[in-house]
């Protein structure tokens, strides 16, 4: 992919005045709030992605060097410049680099280290973005939300391996979190533990004489498959304190009350794979805050 052309100073300020402008003119006070809140989104998405890409190509300008020194004192000479994609929440941005090479010693990009650049080209805050909505949805509906709303095409594959290696630093997370205030606890613990068959998606591909499936399903057999995730839950509640007539009228009510509050939730999820693997998410709540 060749590099984002990266704008002028000048040519940013017009660009913002044509969006002012738009909100100004004739035409903008016959449009509805819906019609001009979705053109200033793309608009405002197209600002930042220039933005973003003259702030990636300024920054790779400033370690622009005959010889690059690393850390450890060990010097490389220019060798050329290298373009990377950034996949950033205002869009795609590729912008070129130096690229520093000693035989023997390997390469480096300076500007990859000083900016804190992932390895893969899904920046930070995207990738994060992704994780959470891949956790309270269906991979395919959290990355749709994305698509519609940023414009974004991630794949479900990406995130799916995005999510398996982060899912290691849960436990870790949870390990580094303070204990929840005593007072802020009650004096039953709950343990909870269940499974649940998550179905998985496979793309739809043209069905040939060989592939196509039967008409009627055999003994055991079903359409798809299925992993099973096994979520628990650790939390803690006060007694209910009932008489025996309290009792003897709840078997009677219309509709159960609602029983104590829970305190200090703390859930995960694990996802097995064939092989007995498991992939972990975790979502904390109360006291425990949040993952």
């Amino acid at each position: 992919m060749p590099a984002t052309p990266t704008p002028s100073v000048h040519e940013l300020r017009a660009h913002f005045e044509r969006v002012l402008e738009g909100v100004l003119n004739a035409e903008a006070q016959t449009v509805s709030a819906d019609t001009m809140e979705r053109r200033l989104l793309s608009q405002l998405l197209a600002l930042g992605r220039a933005l973003f890409a003259l702030f990636l190509a300024t920054r790779a300008a400033a370690t622009m060097a005959e010889v690059a020194r690393d850390p450890a004192g060990v010097e490389r000479p220019y060798n050329s410049a290298r373009t990377r994609t950034v996949l950033s929440i205002f869009g795609r941005v590729a912008f070129a680099r130096p690229y520093f090479y000693r035989k023997g010693v390997g390469g480096a990009v300076p500007v990859d280290a000083l900016l804190s650049l992932p390895a893969t080209t899904c920046a930070d805050l995207v990738r994060e973005t992704a994780e959470e909505l891949g956790v309270g949805e269906a991979y395919h509906k959290g990355l749709e939300v994305l698509r519609r709303l940023l414009g974004l095409d991630l794949s479900t594959r990406t995130l799916q391996e995005q999510v398996a290696e982060d899912a290691p630093a849960v436990e870790a997370f949870y390990a580094q979190q303070a204990p929840p205030p005593v007072t802020e606890e009650a004096t039953i613990l709950v343990v909870q533990a269940d499974g649940k068959g998550v179905t998985i998606l496979r793309r739809a591909t043209p069905a040939t004489p060989a592939t196509a499936p039967p008409v009627r399903l055999g003994k055991g057999q079903k359409h798809g498959g299925k992993k099973e995730a096994t979520l628990t839950a650790t939390y803690t509640i006060a007694p209910a304190v009932r008489t025996p007539e309290a009792v003897v009228e709840s078997l009677f009510a219309a509709a159960d009350a609602g029983g104590a509050g829970a305190h200090g939730t703390t859930a995960q999820a694990l996802v097995g794979d064939a092989g007995g693997q498991g992939r972990r998410a975790g979502r904390g709540g109360g006291a425990r805050g949040g993952a």
